[in-house]
């Protein structure tokens, strides 16, 4: 062997043996463990196996608290979401499920609960309140969470609790009644302008009846016909007149053509439960009101529009 080859040989074992001090010293300090003698190799190994434990730990922790973050702001809407709605939550269309898919659905499409908690800071009062509820109560439960152990990623049931006590407290009882009565006044008026569309096609129906009636021949009878079902495609397929219209209209299509959904709101004669549908359009419109009237969201045409635009789909 020559000389460098001695050289280099032994460099890697004093190495070696090295690596085995070091780890034995490191558990040893810690107080993890205590290391015999001629254990070092299990003890090297298990501290690599902490090390990247904690790694993938720290790489997750984001995410926790993200979820977190989400969770608290989540069931702060869905507070103020159950105070604005009469609908019982037995209701297959307004049972908790659903009203908290309304919720999370608003925190994604918003970007996360980080800028819309950023959001509700500087709105209004009320917003800006919720934000400082939901950030204490996150603060309290990630204090307790250490980013390096993912096995302590969970929160307190305590601080849960607290939380919801602390929303009791939040007075949002003016925003119900007004979401309230904005929603009886939608309702009222599609109902209205329902009657109002009958009471057309009716007229124009009992018309063109007439003067089929009265004319001789068939190609005059045709056209009076043809004229008659031209108004009423029109009355019944004008753009809708509202937003909670439009709602109605969009949840009565998705019943009948969403195989899922039939066997929510069609019998079995396969005619439509129309007090379901509307009672599904009002929670949602109640969800809508309640976002608007607190400023959750800022209504102007453009918003509208694209509101429309997504109901088409």
């Amino acid at each position: 062997m020559s000389v460098k080859a001695y050289r280099m040989s032994d460099f890697i074992k004093q190495s070696m043996e090295q690596d085995k001090i070091n780890a034995r010293r490191a558990l040893i300090e810690s107080g993890d463990m205590v290391v015999e003698a001629g254990h070092e190799d299990a003890a090297k190994s298990k501290i690599y196996d902490i090390r990247e434990a904690r790694l993938v730990a720290e790489k997750k922790y984001p995410k926790f608290v993200n979820e977190v973050k989400t969770e608290f702001l989540a069931e702060a809407i869905y507070y103020v979401f159950n105070k604005v709605i009469d609908i019982s939550d037995q209701s297959i269309v307004a049972s908790e499920a659903v009203k908290r898919n309304y919720v999370y659905g608003f925190i994604e499409e918003n970007g996360g609960a980080i800028p819309t908690i950023r959001k509700f800071k500087t709105s209004t009062p009320l917003l800006s309140t919720i934000a400082s509820l939901v950030e204490g109560s996150c603060k309290k439960a990630l204090d307790e969470v250490d980013k390096s152990d993912e096995e302590t990623f969970k929160v307190d049931t305590q601080v849960k609790s607290d939380f919801i006590d602390e929303l009791e407290d939040v007075d949002v009882d003016d925003v119900g009644d007004m979401v309230k009565a904005k929603v009886v006044d939608e309702v009222e008026k599609l109902v209205k302008d329902t009657k109002k569309d009958k009471e057309a096609i009716e007229d124009i129906t009992t018309k063109a009846q007439e003067k089929i009636d009265a004319a001789s021949k068939d190609a005059v009878k045709e056209s009076f016909n043809r004229d008659a079902k031209k108004q009423i495609d029109q009355i019944m397929n004008r753009p809708s007149r509202s937003i909670f219209e439009a709602m109605v209209k969009s949840i009565s299509t998705a019943a009948v053509k969403q195989d899922h959904l039939q066997e929510v709101f069609l019998s079995e004669s396969g005619k439509i439960n129309i007090d379901l549908v509307l009672e599904s359009a009002v929670v949602m419109y109640s969800f809508f009101e309640m976002a608007n009237t607190t400023k959750m969201i800022e209504v102007d045409q453009d918003y509208i529009m694209e509101v429309y635009k997504s109901l088409k789909e």
